[in-house]
């Protein structure tokens, strides 16, 4: 589907040096062109100058009568190697320009050939012989060019066919050794005569120069050879190896003809063969047999092929034409050279050169070619040197012929050239694989392009003739009708013929490009003497509807510098851009060339070689250029490098499309800035991205369908594949929801496998708002269930589908659940247009909800059942359908259950039937139940639902005999708090039981203090106490008692019990209280009190009560042995905080050197290395915190639990030494805090009873280790360190938060100051 488009047309004057010109060949290393005339050799610059080097006439290395049969530039040496006719071969040193002749064949040389890699070079020398030789011209071999054999891959004869290979019957193989092994005079046939490869004298060829034609494979392994047999009077062509070795000899072929170019890739070698009605280009493969051809020129036989050669990737060939002389015309004929390529195995015929004839008139002889060259470095470059001197040079690029404004009417048509007949196909409407099309155009001469109008009339199209005349055509979309008489259904028309014009062109000038610009302006590209190029402007006129012409007047020419390459015209903005030979991008504005800014004042120029395709595009508003330069695959949007594996891209209205070589297609959103654009280096898809998808390998884009999904790709053999990019996809789907366009929106996301939950959260209030159009689209039952049955609470726009999507505001509250408000809205819809009609759709609303309700929905179906047949409308299903449609949405044995909770029988009976249950297990449970009384009938479907709630109240209903049965069915299944509500007469006795039953359920659960309290409703005060004494509800334990009438005793024993238990619980207050109050034990109250570090008011008790002698035997004994324990713990406190601070700070310093290390790459570090990092480390630039938690979340509890005790470990060189220390230091920080105020208690009374000393050391130690837990806070909390993590290809500071936090000192006046 891609065209040949000419980029550079360069044609310079005839040069007399160059006159009579033999032979010539190019030097790639420097772009030199060397050329050897009848006289002397001459050389054209990479400038196009001219100098002559050496006369061979003056030198006597070249005499009158002898000639340049071969010329080959040897870049090793820097020498031009010539073959002469009389057999010399003579090397020109480029650098001293000295000729030398290295040796010479007494019989002559007639062809020259070196081999690829230039380490052998093959003669043909006058005596029908081949000399190979080195590059050093030392003599291989030689050998007779014409053998008898076939050669070494000559075919075998196995017999097929024969006598020896049929069955033989009874006679077996005795007779198949007898006719293999014939023995004289046995009276068997002889064996078969040898093939004989001679069948006959045919006359030659007039036009058949009868010289040898010499080529190499790509590879340099073999050559092949095309000669003329004389005693034939026909060609064949012989295929040697390297060594000069016959390999194989080609068939048989009559009118073959002279031309022979092997293909580089090798699999193929190109001749031509005249056949008496037609005249084809034909290939043969190494082993000299047929493979394939095609047909040039049908019904003309007049053109003579001199020579072919293909281009360096395989994908052209070149075709020299002359015309045939004939004794009654003396008109003379032009020298043409066709490009053919191939696709789909078609051949195309491309472009058309004609030399034009002498304009002084048909005595002198028509120019004509020397020889023609491929350029070894630019594929697409041809050099063609003709016998006048006139030097041309002609380069193309592979491009699509397509419609590219981005409108709906744009019919997407790619137009194929193939010679005088332009191939188009719309591919909006029909997709055809190539060589077949749509339509068909056949004009008067060889199309060169094509170029299409700009909106509206955006399918019309201007054909550019290689004679320079233009053909303008008009395409009109037709109505979808009825099918045709045939079958199919045309929905455009073929292009109509609209004028024909002559651009008027001055001497010498060449259009070579042309571009449909505005509706009456075309721009076209010019190429004037040497590499002058003009940009000029033409006007259309009127067309003339009756002589289909049109008068195309050129308004004006803009010169150019340099050489323009392509010119490109944006359909929808009018903008024209121009791309120069040294990659510099121009915009055209009022006839002048302006540089492409990009921002600021910097100009667009493409670095290292041009583009040789560009493009227009809009990113986030700013228009762009867009360029690919195929051969280094790199893509680039204005200056900024996109990709560098692209193959081909496409300009869509929302994306720009383009493909990879991993074969991948890629979308890249238009409304982004081209500044922001990501950087393809990966084609690894994430989880739900858009933006990409697999393709078929060497995959390239067509183009892409505007307003549309669809993108065309072309395989490398040729055939056609439609594909729907995810992007495009959504891209369509969202501008369909957002134009309420509900049902192509809905077939699109059922054909491409769309979540359909978008069609909600692409934006619900919109949704929401129109429901009942959302219906009336969808119309069909099917796809309203369909679109039910796959809702879920996700919300895809933020999970599958990330984008532009999430058109509602984001302040909009979200609903309870989704599922739910889409199920009720579409409901409601229902209703309104009709329940008949969508009956099955609003049962789908109903299952489908969080909470089904499939009762409502066995009650609609049981409504069904009830009504008469007469009842049921066309629409109305029966009750049969609808339930065989529930049961697909709803697990069977469920809707078994709910009907059976429905107390319908018949229901029941209906579900069951359509389930795989077995009836001698349901029937004789129903029929059971059908027996039993009404309440208790009801109370057993529910226990066998297990709804055990509503089972109690049947049971309830049951009356007095069976409450035994309620209390148990009730302590069975733990449902006392709905029974006292059954039962709420308080002063029933039922009531009484169920309490009680609930405080005996308390009590197991260990929750004393409700069981308490439901004993105390219940009126069971002992038991009521006990709960809460073991509560430690010391108070309702006293008033209790009180109630309960205890004595004396019992209380002072009660007293001393509760008090236990208190001091068990470090409650020593409560418990001094009612030893005191209760128990009336001062000794007892005041002991307690002292245990409890509670000295103040031990001390106010004691003087309370006057028992003074307790100061000395229990207060000042119990402050002293306080005072010697605290100034312990404080000196061991001290000492474990400053070893742990001390040693964090060095097992924080060895981590930050292994840290580093590993950033720099010098430390190797293990498995066990890499967990020494906390959670707040980062190595080999990856989050350990990340990497941690995606391990830790497949880790058992235990291994958990095991995990976090490792990390309490203070063992030194343990992998989590520094969080434990830091746990450690916390916890002591902790500790001192909490001392203070039991410390300053302690100093107060210490003061007071005269332990001055005492208090002074207390108040010394604790005071130093304050000082030290102050001090040593900012050493283990330092500020957040910031981590570097890699994201991407850039570095981000982190700041990582410690695991433990700092805790909080408070600022307490604790000492005292006369104790300094």
């Amino acid at each position: 589907m891609r065209n040949l488009d000419a980029t550079i047309c360069i044609t310079l004057p005839a040069n007399p040096a160059l006159a009579g010109a033999q032979c010539f060949c190019l030097d790639s290393d420097s772009a030199t062109l060397w050329v050897a005339t009848a006289t002397s050799l001459c050389r054209v610059s990479s400038d196009y100058q001219v100098s002559t080097l050496v006369d061979l006439v003056r030198t006597e290395r070249l005499v009158a009568g002898d000639r340049v049969v071969g010329l080959e530039y040897e870049s090793g040496a820097d020498t031009v190697c010539l073959a002469l006719l009389n057999g010399d071969v003579l090397t020109f040193n480029t650098h001293s320009h000295e000729v030398e002749c290295v040796g010479s064949v007494s019989a002559g040389l007639e062809a020259m050939a070196w081999s690829p890699d230039q380490d052998l070079v093959v003669f043909v020398t006058g005596e029908q012989k081949l000399l190979l030789m080195t590059r050093e011209f030392d003599p291989v071999t030689e050998v007779a060019m014409c053998p008898e054999e076939f050669g070494e891959a000559a075919p075998v004869n196995v017999g097929w066919g024969q006598k020896e290979t049929q069955f033989h019957g009874s006679l077996g193989g005795k007779s198949t050794a007898i006719l293999r092994y014939p023995v004289p005079g046995s009276g068997l046939p002889p064996p078969p005569p040898p093939i004989n490869w001679r069948r006959g004298i045919r006359h030659p060829s007039s036009w058949d120069d009868r010289k040898a034609r010499l080529t190499w494979r790509g590879d340099g392994e073999y050559f092949a050879c095309s000669t003329f047999e004389p005693e034939t009077g026909t060609r064949k062509i012989r295929v040697w190896t390297k060594e000069c070795t016959l390999h194989s000899t080609s068939e048989e072929k009559e009118g073959l003809e002279q031309a022979l170019n092997w293909k580089p890739s090798g699999n193929l070698m190109a001749s031509t063969q005249r056949k008496p009605n037609r005249h084809d280009v034909i290939f043969f493969e190494r082993n000299g047999l047929q493979h394939g051809e095609f047909t040039l020129h049908a019904g003309r036989l007049d053109l003579v092929v001199k020579e072919m050669q293909w281009n360096g990737d395989s994908t052209v060939l070149a075709l020299w034409l002359e015309g045939m002389p004939t004794p009654h015309c003396d008109t003379p004929k032009p020298t043409t050279v066709q490009l053919w390529t191939t696709s789909n195995y078609h051949w195309y015929l491309k472009q058309e050169l004609r030399l034009p004839p002498p304009s002084d008139g048909p005595t002198n002889p028509p120019p004509s070619l020397v020889g023609l060259a491929w350029d070894p470095v630019n594929p697409l470059r041809l050099h063609l040197l003709t016998t006048s001197g006139q030097y041309l040079v002609r380069q193309w690029r592979w491009t699509v012929s397509e419609s590219t404004a981005h409108t709906k009417e744009n019919m997407a048509t790619v137009a194929v050239i193939d010679g005088a007949n332009l191939l188009l196909t719309p591919f909006r409407t029909t997709v055809v694989p190539p060589p077949m099309c749509g339509h068909s155009v056949e004009l008067s001469g060889s199309v060169s392009m094509v170029t299409f109008a700009p909106p509206p009339c955006c399918n019309d199209f201007i054909a550019l003739l290689a004679d320079g005349s233009v053909a303008m055509f008009g395409c009109v979309s037709l109505p979808r009708q009825g099918k045709e008489e045939n079958g199919f259904r045309n929905v455009t028309s073929p292009p109509q013929l609209v004028a024909t014009a002559k651009l008027a062109m001055d001497q010498g000038h060449t259009l070579r490009q042309l571009s449909w610009w505005k509706a009456d302006r075309l721009l076209g590209l010019v190429s004037c003497d040497r590499s002058r190029d003009r940009v000029v402007e033409f006007s259309v006129g009127v067309v003339d509807s009756e002589k289909h012409t049109v008068d195309i007047v050129q308004c004006c020419a803009t010169p150019c510098q340099l050489p323009v390459l392509c010119l490109y015209s944006n359909p929808d903005t009018h903008t024209v851009v121009a791309e120069l030979s040294d990659g510099s991008v121009l915009k055209y504005t009022d006839g002048s060339l302006l540089p492409w800014e990009t921002g600021g004042a910097q100009t667009l120029c493409y670095p290292v070689e041009p583009c040789d395709n560009i493009s227009l595009a809009s990113f986030a508003g700013q228009e762009c250029v867009v360029g690919l330069n195929t051969r280094r695959r790199t893509l680039f949007v204005n200056d900024i490098k996109v990709a560098s594996c692209c193959t081909s891209f496409s300009v869509h209205d929302e994306f720009l499309l383009l493909t990879t070589d991993s074969h991948t297609c890629r979308s890249l959103s238009l409304h982004t800035s081209y500044k922001a654009l990501p950087s393809l280096t990966s084609d690894q898809p994430s989880l739900h991205d858009e933006t990409i998808r697999r393709v078929e390998r060497g995959s390239k884009i067509v183009t892409s369908v505007t307003h549309d999904m669809r993108l065309i790709l072309q395989m490398p053999r040729g055939n056609l594949e439609t594909v729907c990019p995810r992007a495009l996809v959504l891209t369509n789907v969202r501008r369909w929801l957002d134009e309420l366009n509900f049902g192509d929106a809905f077939v699109a996301m059922c054909k491409h496998r769309i979540n359909l939950n978008l069609v909600y959260d692409h934006n619900p209030r919109l949704f929401l708002s129109h429901v009942k159009e959302f219906v009336s689209q969808l119309e069909i039952v099917n796809r309203i269930n369909l679109f039910l049955t796959d809702l879920k609470e996700e919300d895809v726009t933020v999970t599958m589908y990330p984008g532009p999507g999430k058109m509602s505001a984001s302040s909009d509250p979200k609903p309870a659940s989704k599922v739910d408000t889409v199920c009720d809205a579409v409901r409601q819809a229902l209703l309104e247009l009709g329940e008949d009609r969508f009956l099955l759709s609003v049962i789908t609303t109903m299952v489908k909800k969080t909470s089904p309700e499939l009762e409502a929905v066995l009650e609609k179906i049981s409504r069904l059942k009830a009504l008469p047949p007469a009842a049921n409308g066309v629409h109305l299903p029966t009750a049969e359908e609808a339930l065989k449609y529930t049961l697909f949405l709803v697990d069977v044995n469920q809707l078994f259950d709910v009907a059976l909770g429905m107390y319908d029988f018949d229901l029941v009976l209906m579900v069951a039937e359509r389930s795989q249950k077995d009836p001698k297990e349901y029937l004789p449970f129903l029929n059971e139940l059908r027996r039993l009384p009404l309440h208790y009938q009801r109370f057993r479907i529910d226990q066998h639902l297990k709804r055990y709630g509503k089972a109690l109240v049947h049971l309830s209903q049951c009356g007095a005999e069976r409450f035994e049965e309620c209390v148990g069915f009730m302590c069975q299944h733990s449902l006392y708090r709905e029974a006292l509500d059954i039962f709420n007469d308080k002063g029933s006795p039922q009531y009484k039981t169920v309490a009680s039953s609930y405080g005996d359920y308390l009590l197991e659960k260990a929750l004393y203090k409700d069981a308490g309290i439901m004993y105390t409703l219940c009126g069971n005060l002992p038991k009521a106490l006990a709960a809460f004494e073991k509560a430690r509800m010391w108070s309702e334990v006293f008033v209790l008692s009180s109630k309960l009438g205890f004595g004396e005793a019992d209380r002072i024993q009660l007293a001393r019990r509760v008090a236990a238990s208190l001091k068990d619980a470090r409650r020593h207050g409560d418990a001094a209280t009612v030893l005191l109050d209760y128990a009336k034990d001062v000794d007892e109250c005041v002991d307690c009190l002292l245990q409890g570090s509670l000295w103040e008011e031990a001390q106010r008790i004691m003087y309370l009560h006057g028992r003074l002698g307790l100061v000395e035997t229990h207060l000042k004994p119990s402050l002293v042995h306080t005072q010697q324990s605290l100034v312990a713990l404080v000196m061991s406190m001290k000492e474990t905080f400053s070893r742990h601070v001390a040693r964090l700070e060095i097992v924080r310093v060895e981590k930050a050197k292994r840290q580093q290390a590993i950033e720099d790459g010098t430390y190797a570090a293990d498995e066990r290395d890499a967990d020494l990092f906390s959670d707040t480390s980062s190595v080999t630039g990856q989050s350990v915190a990340s990497s941690r938690a995606s391990k830790a979340s497949g880790r058992s509890s235990k291994n958990r639990r095991k995990t976090e005790r490792k990390k309490r470990s203070l063992k030194e060189g343990s992998l989590y030494e520094d969080i434990a220390l830091v746990e450690a230091v916390s916890e002591l920080v902790c500790t001192a805090d909490r001392m203070q105020d039991e410390v300053g208690s302690l100093l107060h009374l210490l003061a007071q009873y005269d332990c001055t000393a005492l208090a002074r050391s207390l108040q010394s130690e604790f005071a130093a280790l304050m000082r030290v837990v102050r001090d040593g806070i900012p050493r283990v909390w330092k500020p957040a360190p910031s981590v570097v993590i890699n994201s991407g290809d850039t570095k981000q500071p982190v700041a990582v938060e410690m695991e433990v936090q700092a805790p909080k000192v408070r600022e307490l006046a604790w000492q005292l100051g006369m104790l300094g």
